[in-house]
């Protein structure tokens, strides 16, 4: 498994989340805040996007060996 590159984009999600922000990712369609960012919460809507792209690399990833990983149509808010 790509643990490194797994690992990265992980870091890179915690680096920008922020415990007080306003902004979250979550799917546009069913509400759900999927691993990496469920629990988080980014200080500016740039930060958030950034997060949002992150785990869709982050999850497309996974997919690689897991296929049955969801995926999530996800959106700022």
């Amino acid at each position: 498994m790509r643990r490194g590159t797994l690992h990265r984009l992980r870091h890179a999600i915690d680096a920008i989340a922020s415990p007080d922000g306003d902004y979250l990712v979550r799917c546009a369609r069913t509400g759900v805040r999927p691993f990496p960012v469920a629990g988080r919460r980014f200080r500016s809507r740039d930060h958030a996007v950034v997060a949002a792209r992150l785990t869709t690399r982050f999850r497309g990833q996974l997919r690689r060996y897991d296929p049955d990983t969801a995926v999530y149509d996800l959106v700022v808010c």
